[in-house]
This record gives C-alpha cells, structure tokens and sequence, in this order.
C-alpha cells in the first residue's frame, strides 16, 4: 500500500544520470564505476553506502521523477519499459536527488533498509517531460536467511527474537516526524531576517558554495540572494587579497586590469601567458636547484595562480564562480579558506544584506 509520495518533481538531467544520496555525501569519479559493481543491472547502481546511480534515457533535459515509500512491495505495472529492483540501505535523514548541480527535494525517507523499485518510460509527450522515472521503496523483509540452526537456543531467538516489519501506519508517522523536525531545523539563523531561505536552498549554491555553507551557512543563506554587482565586489576584493599575497598587487600592469575587471571590462588575452607583460614574472626558467631558485620558482606559481583567479574575477558575475575565487584565494593566501569566509563579514558587513 502507498504509504507517502516522497518526490514528485522535475529536474534537468545532465550527462544522463541521477544521484539520491545525502547533502552531504561527496560524490566523485569513482562512485560513478563502484556504484553498479557486481550487480546484474546497469540502470541503478546500488552499491555504494547510502547512494544510489541512475541512469536515464535522457542525455541532457527534464525528466520527471516520483518517490513513493510503501508499507510492501508494490504491484508491477505495465505503463513502465524498463523496471529494476535493488536493495538500498541509509541512516542519514537528509537525502536528496542531485543531477550536477541541479537539487531535488529534500527526500523524507525514514533511515531504514529498503528494496528499491526504479521503473521508466520515454515516451514524448506536449507539454510534459519525454521520460518519467518512478522510485518506489518499501522496508526489506526476508532478505536474511538461516543457513543452519541446531541448537535451541538458537531457535528460540529464531522464533522470539525477531521484529515486525514496519506498518504502513508506522512509516507514516517516521516520515512526517522528519518533516517536522526538519521544519525545526530550518528556522532562520537569528542574523537572518524572517523568510530568508532555510537550509536546504545552499544546495543550489554548487560544490563552491557549499562548502562555505559548511563555514558560515548564514553568509552561504545572503549569497544565494547576491546579485551581479555584489558578486563581482566579493571576487575583485578576493582577487586582490590573492594579488598582494602574490607580490605583485603594485605592478602597474595588474593595477590596470584589476581596475578594468571591477569596471566589467575585458581583460588583455595574453595577461597570463608566457609572452605577456607578465611572462617573466609568472614563467621563470629553473635553471638551477638551489633552495633559492627554487623557492623563486614557488613563489612564480602561487603569482601565476592569483593572475588566473583575476582572469576568472573578468568573466560575468556567476555565484559559482566567486564562491570558487573566494575559495581558492583563501587557501593561496592562507592554506585554508576559513579565514576569507569570516573576513567577508567583516570587510562587507552591510554589503550582502542590503541586497535583499
């Protein structure tokens, strides 16, 4: 029996495939490979903890998605092309359907072992999404099994000892008790004016972003809101910290084009390339291996890299990219970005609230 409807939504699938899994879960390369190891079907990768994999029909476009959680498994039907079945288990209460950058949720699955149907169909149709995927979880039972019982007491906890699958009742009453301590948990930070986005809007802010939501999550919460000026200001001011650690914030050249990138100007194209006014200050030859020439070819890397934040800072102003630039200025100037994401408050303390 249908129990809740967990999704029920659009996303824009890139690269075609789809990832469930915590906010917080980092996914890279190697889960894309690990995720279908040693099953049988290709579709939905279950193998990885707390993840699942899905590949979709749809290369690059909207797709519609429906999460279901069941007290049982449910009929098969006939409207689906491909269905596969896989075993999913996950204690985290935060799941959320992912595709890139693009954010789904958040899920409300009870933290719990589950058998997961995917089913899915492509069949284009005016005014709707071509492909329709359907998820449908309900509690695993009888996934175990006695190879060999002899002794008694063995068989007493065999008969006693065991607990009731869920009841479509009980599952009700976990999903709507994460729903309402979510609601708890989204409450505006007290530095936030009522109706600011509650936690879950940081996942549009990119890997990037993100991560300074784990530093600062109100700040993360003013960025979300930012517009184009404010962000080209938070990254010339990032560059700039970047610039002069790199000692090269006083050259005449750099002057001019960190003026011209704060004035949304072009900068000149071969500002970092070898044979630019630059290239002997960002391209030294090592000729020899004294900790000296060594250290002079250090320090014409971490200048190299500062020029580069700046030619990213010339680019139009995109969220993602300045809580890149931030990011990485934080570490070239002071190995962790924790330092650059508290001194915004404190170099802009009215700037992002004030664009509400």
């Amino acid at each position: 029996m249908l129990v809740e409807v967990l999704l029920d939504s659009e996303i824009n699938v890139h690269y075609g495939f789809l990832t469930l899994c915590s906010a917080q879960t980092e996914e890279d390369d190697d889960t894309l490979v690990d995720a279908w190891r040693g099953q049988v079907n290709g579709l939905v990768g279950a193998a990885v903890p707390e993840m699942l994999r899905i590949r979709t029909d749809t290369h690059t476009g909207q797709v519609d998605v429906r999460i279901e959680l069941h007290d049982g498994e449910p009929e098969l039907s006939n409207d689906w092309s491909e269905i596969v079945d896989v075993w999913f288990a996950s204690w985290v209460d935060d799941l959320t359907l992912s595709a890139f950058e693009e954010f789904a949720g958040p899920v409300s699955l009870p933290p719990g072992s589950y058998q997961v149907r995917c089913a899915a169909v492509s069949e284009p149709t005016s005014g709707s999404s071509a492909e329709k995927i359907l998820l449908q979880f309900w509690p695993a039972a009888g996934t175990d099994r006695i190879v060999r019982q002899t002794g008694q007491i063995a068989a007493a906890w065999h008969r006693d000892g065991r607990t009731a699958p869920w009841t479509a009742a009980e599952l009700s009453a976990r999903v709507e008790e994460l729903r309402q301590n979510r609601d708890l948990d989204d409450e505006e930070p007290e530095d936030l004016p009522a109706g600011w986005p509650h936690h879950y809007l940081l996942s549009s802010l990119g890997w990037s972003g993100q991560e300074i939501g784990g530093i600062d999550p109100a700040l993360a919460a003013h960025l979300t809101t930012a517009g184009p000026e404010t962000l080209r200001r938070l990254a010339c001011w990032a560059v700039e910290q970047a610039l002069t650690m790199a000692e090269i914030r006083d050259r005449p050249e750099i002057d001019e084009a960190l003026a011209a990138v704060r004035r949304g100007m072009d900068l000149p194209p071969d500002l970092v390339m070898s044979g630019g006014p630059l290239g002997e200050l960002l391209y030294p030859q090592l000729e020899s291996e004294d900790p000296e020439a060594v250290e002079q070819f250090r320090r014409a890397v971490v200048r190299r890299q500062a020029v580069k934040l700046l030619s990213q800072a010339a680019a139009p102003p995109d969220l993602e990219r300045t809580c890149s630039i931030l990011l990485a200025a934080g570490r070239l100037t002071g190995g962790s970005p924790d330092w650059i994401v508290a001194a915004v408050r404190q170099v802009f303390p009215h700037l992002i609230p004030a664009e509400r």
